[in-house]
């Protein structure tokens, strides 16, 4: 099975404090850009930490 990388998904966002949650149609390719924009952004928060303590 394959998959194409210009296939939709819906990404939903929610937090508690929000009043609705945040929702967004993006490609699979974009999503795997996210990820890993979000997982450079863990390591770098994890770092910081480290050196904080």
């Amino acid at each position: 099975m394959s998959t194409d990388l210009e296939d939709v998904v819906t990404v939903e966002l929610d937090c508690g404090h929000w009043s609705a949650p945040y929702s967004r149609e993006i490609t699979l390719r974009q999503l795997g850009d996210l990820l890993l924009i979000l997982d450079g952004m863990a390591e770098e928060t994890a770092v910081a930490q480290e050196g904080a303590a």
